[in-house]
């Protein structure tokens, strides 16, 4: 570890001063040279006030003052200068560099994750991608267990996906009239969740983590009430090209009786109940390419048992390839094509699907950062839906759009807003909706 966080100062220490000389063209070398040289011997005083009267950029100053800081053991004070630094320059990679170990040196092993995974991804530089890999590994191995805990609000307009459709084959009377329960009802859930971690590295490289959770999401109407506990197995290992895993999961999912709309009107609802047992396998990886370019991967096979739904039960499998591309250092765009299948006992349930979609993330100034996609997708069922005839088919429309602050935090909690916009075109009229969601996130690490 210490070879590791030797390497990251020199690296770090002569990047910021590159970095700072070239800020201000004011600033002199010799003095920048004088003042880190006596931040290293304890001469905090002298270091100020040769600041203090020596011209020099914002930028110049705040780096330095934070240095000085550090050495006087109050590294708090100092990554939040770091913090405040990158929220008006998010491209700063030297500033990002430091504020990462200075992170790590304090045991915010959280925090420094996150800006070491932004540097492996966004510093191009030749010969530094290992260094970061290398203190990824030594934070996981610093981080063996852990708990965490979240809330959410969930605003829906469409909690059950529910349609605006009056007959099963769009304006048809003759097709059958839609009743009431198979309408959409909007609401406002109340997410809780908690989750911990268990961490068991390889000798040989690579990192095993086991994973428990649990999220009850609760609506006013208690039809719609969601609990779900999960178990999983996760394997990951990569280096400074790309970085691979494999995760096994069991989860079983709660939810009240409530009516299965029949369709026609006079024709009582079947009373179900969509509790499930769900066990799956996903891969997934990303692998870095000729310049700025990533390649990403992931697949997913899942078997899934209701309790009552039983021409639902069986497997389905879904496969996804895209590209990530790095812009600068504060901007990524991606585009990926995906492709499904599900076969359930139904024959009308099973189906084939494909999908593209893109999307646009940025790094702004104050510590915000923004994401925005879209996706399109088609969706072919095997065979005719019910008393219908016909065979269904879907056509989908989704945008998604995220933000987050990484400076804000309440008692540890941060935030973070995702908002998602579907429209589902089928030809069957009790999947033919609209629903837009948000989740206004909470979350905190133990």
């Amino acid at each position: 570890m210490r070879t590791i966080q030797k390497s990251i100062k020199r690296l770090i220490v002569c990047g910021l001063l590159v970095g700072t000389m070239a800020s201000s063209q004011a600033f002199a070398q010799s003095a920048a040279t004088n003042i880190l040289q006596m931040v290293q011997e304890g001469d905090f005083d002298g270091a100020r006030a040769t600041l203090a009267k020596t011209p020099h950029g914002d930028i110049d100053a705040l780096y330095l003052e934070a240095q000085i800081l550090t050495r006087q053991g109050r590294p708090g004070e100092a990554v939040k200068i770091y913090r405040a630094i990158l929220a008006v320059q998010p491209g700063q990679i030297e500033i990002r560099q430091i504020l990462a170990q200075t992170l790590f040196q304090m045991g915010d092993f959280e925090a420094a994750r996150f800006h070491f995974r932004e540097l492996l991804e966004t510093d191009r530089r030749e010969g530094v991608k290992q260094q970061y890999a290398g203190a990824l590994r030594r934070i996981e191995q610093n981080t063996p267990s852990g708990v965490g805990a979240s809330f959410a609000i969930v605003p829906s307009s469409n909690i059950n996906r529910g349609t605006t459709n009056t007959y099963v084959q769009s304006d048809d009377p003759t097709s059958g009239t839609i009743s009431e329960s198979g309408k959409a009802t909007s609401g406002v859930g109340l997410q809780f969740g908690v989750n911990g971690f268990y961490k068991i590295p390889r000798a040989q490289g690579g990192l095993y983590t086991l994973t428990a959770s649990a999220t009850q999401v609760l609506y006013s109407e208690t039809v719609y009430n969601v609990f779900q506990p999960t178990l999983a197995i996760r394997f990951e290992n990569g280096n400074e090209a790309g970085i691979w895993s494999w995760e096994v999961f069991a989860r079983r999912t709660y939810r009240r009786d409530r009516a299965e709309p029949s369709g026609i009107i006079g024709i009582p609802d079947r009373i179900s109940n969509s509790s499930a047992n769900s066990f799956g396998l996903s891969v997934s990886g990303r692998r870095a390419l000729s310049g700025p370019n990533i390649l990403t991967y992931s697949t997913s096979v899942r078997q899934t048992q209701y309790d009552s739904l039983t021409n639902q039960d069986g497997p389905t499998a879904s496969f996804k390839l895209g590209i990530q591309r790095n812009l600068s250092n504060t901007t990524a765009v991606n585009a990926g094509v995906s492709l499904g299948r599900g076969l359930p006992q139904g024959d009308s349930f099973k189906y084939r699907s494909a999908g593209i979609d893109v999307g646009i993330s940025n790094t702004w100034k104050g510590g915000w950062a923004t994401y925005a996609g879209a996706g399109v997708g088609l969706r072919w069922y095997d065979a005719n839906f019910g008393f219908t005839g016909m065979k269904r088919n879907d056509r989908y429309l989704t945008l998604t759009a995220s933000v987050l602050n990484s400076t804000l935090s309440w008692n540890g909690f941060s935030p973070r807003v995702t908002c998602n916009w579907q429209s589902n075109a089928s030809n069957i009229g009790f999947y033919d909706y609209d629903a837009t969601e948000c989740n206004v996130l909470m979350t905190r690490g133990f």
